[in-house]
């Protein structure tokens, strides 16, 4: 921590500390009424963990100690009950990827018209590439996840999309190699949005 170019303290901490001080509280501390939030925030990076191929690599302490005994015993992170999701008219011609960084989550789309503006609520998308592929991305903020916004290509609908359109697609249909990590992390991300949700009084 610094004040200016004055270091004020020097001092270890973690996402997953806080999480674990606010999940182990009592009630009536302070740090209760996150709690929820914190256990889904553990559960996502537990599980980011296990699609990235470093299970238990990079989190400390012990999370079945923290989180309670049976939040692993089984591949269903939640329950899958059809969470509410906009109407879309998205487009399957078009092809979509989630994007997780530090920054939040993004969706792709891949397009083909490089010389075209997209935009999405006013906001110009940059045309991207990467490894012989054109894209744009948008980054949905958690709070917005269950929600339905539209890309348009010049004054066009390009597509239609929502981060939960896209979790619901690969829960009920994915099938590869990785489609356990897969499914497991979608869940999660879902079971992120949820809390986010319910916490911050979003709907």
């Amino acid at each position: 921590m610094t004040d200016s170019s004055t270091t004020v303290s020097v001092s270890d901490y973690s996402v997953y500390q806080y999480c674990e001080a606010a999940i182990t509280s009592d009630e009536s501390d302070e740090l209760y009424a996150v709690k929820d939030l914190c256990e889904a925030v553990l559960v996502y990076g537990y599980y980011a963990e296990i699609y990235a191929g470093e299970e238990n690599s990079t989190l400390p302490g012990n999370l079945t100690t923290i989180l309670g005994s049976d939040w692993l015993t089984t591949n269903d992170v939640v329950t899958w009950d059809n969470p509410e999701i906009e109407a879309i008219s998205s487009d399957p011609d078009v092809t979509k990827y989630l994007a997780l960084d530090s920054n939040g989550i993004y969706v792709i789309f891949e397009v083909t018209d490089t010389a075209s503006t997209y935009t999405v609520n006013g906001e110009t998308l940059e045309v991207k590439y990467d490894n012989g592929t054109y894209y744009i991305e948008y980054r949905v903020p958690a709070k917005e996840m269950s929600k339905a916004f539209t890309v348009y290509i010049e004054d066009k609908v390009y597509d239609t999309y929502s981060v939960y359109t896209y979790v619901s697609n690969i829960i009920s249909s994915y099938n590869a190699e990785n489609a356990e990590a897969v499914k497991n992390l979608c869940k999660a991300i879902y079971f992120y949005g949820e809390e986010s949700a319910a916490f911050s009084g979003w709907r």
